[in-house]
Order: structure tokens, then C-alpha cells, then sequence
């Protein structure tokens, strides 16, 4: 997860906070937080994998999900 507190960003993984570097922006903190799955060799949750292939869509990551038509859809609509 991650999360904004107090101005700076955090994510969370395994009940531990990790602070990410302070003059990081929304974009770092999401590679980060992508990082830390692989990393951590985590699985996305699977409520949210959706969001999470959305977000890899979105970063040009290499998706690591079954192609959605649902997402597939979304981007086409938001021109992706």
C-alpha cells in the first residue's frame, strides 16, 4: 500500500511503514511501490489487481496479469 502522511510518502508492506526519500514524487513512489512487490516477491492483492494492471498500463510496465477486455476497454475510452 501506498500511503501520504504528514507531507510524505510511505509504503507499507508486511505491517511495516517504509518512508520513501522525501523529495519523492507521486510518479517515484508508485515505481517504488512496484518495486517493492518484485523485491519482496508479493503478490498484488487480489481485490485490487485490476488497479494494479491499470497502473502498470500507465507506467509502461510490462503487465504481469492476463490481458483484461474490461481494462482493455477502459484505456481504449480514455485513449491509452
Amino acid at each position: 500500500m501506498l500511503f501520504q502522511l504528514d507531507g510524505r510518502y510511505w509504503i507499507k508492506t508486511d505491517n511495516t511503514a517504509i518512508p520513501v526519500v522525501q523529495e519523492s514524487c507521486f510518479d517515484d513512489c508508485i515505481e517504488i511501490l512496484f518495486f517493492t512487490f518484485f523485491v519482496f516477491s508479493v503478490s498484488y492483492p487480489p481485490e485490487l489487481k485490476i488497479v494494479y494492471a491499470l497502473l502498470e498500463r500507465v507506467m509502461h510496465i510490462k503487465t504481469t496479469m492476463k490481458r483484461s477486455v474490461t481494462l482493455d476497454d477502459f484505456a481504449q475510452a480514455i485513449n491509452m
